[in-house]
Order: C-alpha cells, then sequence, then structure tokens
C-alpha cells in the first residue's frame, strides 16, 4: 500500500469514528421522555399529544383546524423506548387509510423527530416538529 492511498485510509478512518462518536452523543443526550409534548403532523393541520402511560406511549391528536372529528383520534400507540437504539418502536395510525402501521421514531433535535412508518417491504419517513 503506497503511502498516499494509506493517508486516505486514515483519514477514512477517523472520519468514520468520528461520524459514530457523534451519532452515539447524540442518542445519549435523548431518553425515553424526550418524546412527551406536543407534536405537528407534517401532512395534516393537526397536533398530536404524546404521554408517557408507564412502561410506553401514546400519542393522541388534541387539535385539527380541517377535522375536528379528528380530535381524540389515538395516533401513535405502543410506543416502547429501546435504548439501545434510542429509537421507540410501536404503531401509527394513519387517518386518512384508516389503518394501523409499524412505525419506529427517533430524535433528531429536542424539537424534531423522525417517523419511520413501514408497510410490508417499503417505509416512508416523516419529520415531525414540536409545538411550543
Amino acid at each position: 500500500m503506497n503511502a498516499v492511498n494509506y493517508r486516505l485510509l486514515i483519514i477514512a478512518a477517523i472520519a468514520y469514528a468520528a461520524l459514530v462518536t457523534s451519532s452515539v452523543l447524540l442518542a445519549a443526550e435523548f431518553n425515553s421522555d424526550s418524546i412527551v409534548g406536543k407534536w405537528k403532523d407534517p401532512d395534516a393541520p393537526a397536533i398530536v399529544e404524546i404521554t408517557n402511560k408507564g412502561g410506553y406511549y401514546e400519542g393522541v391528536v388534541v387539535e385539527s383546524s380541517e377535522n375536528p372529528a379528528a380530535v381524540s383520534t389515538l395516533v401513535f400507540k405502543n410506543l416502547v423506548y429501546d435504548g439501545s437504539d434510542g429509537v421507540w418502536k410501536g404503531t401509527v395510525y394513519s387517518i386518512k387509510r384508516n389503518k394501523d402501521f409499524d412505525a419506529e421514531i427517533s430524535m433528531e433535535t429536542d424539537s424534531k423527530f423522525l417517523l419511520d412508518v413501514k408497510a410490508g417491504l417499503m417505509s416512508k419517513k416523516f419529520e415531525w416538529t414540536r409545538v411550543k
């Protein structure tokens, strides 16, 4: 291996180590209750409040200007925090499709989370924002 390739390998290893370290530090700044609060649905003018139910989390529509009938609908069900991955796993109810889907939530920042919805082999990601 020549000196240039060796240097590139070292730089790549350092960059990878920095990425892994920053991911671990980011996950460490959140805990199971980091998800508790009011969140804005990215697809509808609705506010969902996520609460700790003692061992799991639920999210209920508390506001919806476009669809008042959706208020009190249970959207996030049986979310359980996996501290090793820093994610909540459970189901999400789609009001539009009248169906539950497997879901995984990971905190991006204190004011944003990423919802990964799975339907068979397909998945779709949604970015939710915290309501102050």
